[in-house]
């Protein structure tokens, strides 16, 4: 964990290793993002569901390979990303779920973070970044695209139609 924090250290925002104790930040994010919640997932933010961020994990890996990552600006908690490494292969990472403040939403920071966290992935010798997207979410799938990322795969999750998307680093 601490050489992805170390290489994150001279970003543009505040990046800090997210867990229980900021569920609450966490929790206010996803409750502002009614669109993800409400029309792709058919469900509220609840402390409940948003506390399983921090715990829930692919099948065959462990807490050790799980970064819930903070992204601050001015203290203030602006977007979050559930990063799981080696998975789901040695060689991989997957992006669980990325959320910036709706507010702050087509300013550029989702990309900056992303582009950030890519070059990180390759730099500790990641080749593939990954991540499912919700079938029907195109504005999401839209973003990916424009991140490099293609599709090469569905499968369906917790009654979910979800597009596997891959980025070669």
């Amino acid at each position: 964990m601490e050489k992805i924090l170390n290489k994150l250290e001279n970003f543009e925002f505040n990046v800090k290793k997210l867990d229980e104790t900021n569920i609450f930040e966490v929790l206010e994010i996803c409750k502002n993002n009614k669109k993800y919640y409400e029309e792709y997932l058919h469900e509220k933010a609840t402390l409940e569901e948003v506390s399983t961020i921090f715990t829930e994990l692919p099948p065959n890996t462990n807490l050790s390979q799980k970064y819930v990552l903070g992204f601050y600006d001015n203290k203030k908690l602006i977007a979050f990303m559930d990063l799981i490494v080696g998975y789901p292969t040695h060689k991989s990472g997957m992006i669980g779920l990325f959320i910036v403040e709706p507010s702050l939403q087509g300013q550029g920071i989702g990309k900056k973070i992303v582009a950030k966290i890519l070059q990180v992935l390759k730099s500790i010798n990641l080749s593939i970044c990954e991540i499912g997207v919700i079938d029907n979410n195109i504005e999401v799938i839209n973003f990916w695209k424009k991140m490099g990322f293609v599709d090469y795969d569905t499968k369906t999750q917790d009654n979910l139609t979800l597009i596997k998307m891959q980025k070669k680093l």
